[in-house]
């Protein structure tokens, strides 16, 4: 894959040392798992948690979960469905105001995944789609040290060399 091919390469080896070996779920969920009355609590659950499937991916570089970018807000927003997330819109820091891919995909294919919109709401389409952009992400090894930084926007962690 382009991300833990080239995109991994790039970063060279004193980086590319410091990101762990992740095991990615990518089972899959239906797509009415984002919509009501599904939580973001349920939709972790089919991801990540209780109802999630054996199906994974160990790689270091992945894409979030659509899990994760709905508890990018407020608590308060925890109970309203992933699509229907545009009332979050300037209040989710992972909004970027564009289309970016999650690493959750449709149940059963693989050629439906979910995705972020401009709007801040979530829906899902077929991976071929030519305008939805990538953020790669990923795990540190828990030997890594920041130097600083308390972890906010204006003030990020910095990572020991």
């Amino acid at each position: 894959s382009s991300l833990n091919g080239t995109f991994l390469t790039n970063l060279g080896t004193t980086w590319t040392n410091k990101i762990a070996t992740t095991t990615w779920n990518v089972g899959g969920m239906e797509g009415a798992k984002i919509q009501s009355p599904n939580t973001v609590k349920d939709v972790y659950d089919y991801e990540v948690g209780a109802n999630k499937s054996s199906t994974t991916y160990d790689a270091k570089i992945g894409l979030l979960y659509a899990s994760e970018y709905g508890y990018a807000v407020d608590p308060s927003y925890w109970t309203t469905e992933l699509e229907f997330y545009n009332s979050t819109q300037g209040n989710n820091w992972m909004n970027i105001k564009e289309y970016y891919w999650t690493i959750s995909r449709g149940l059963d294919t693989s050629s439906v995944v979910f995705f972020v919109t401009d709007y801040a709401y979530m829906m899902h389409t077929n991976v071929s789609h030519p305008s939805i952009r990538v953020r790669p992400t990923f795990n540190l090894v828990s030997s890594v040290k920041t130097s600083g930084g308390s972890g906010t926007q204006s003030d990020p962690y910095r990572i020991e060399l």
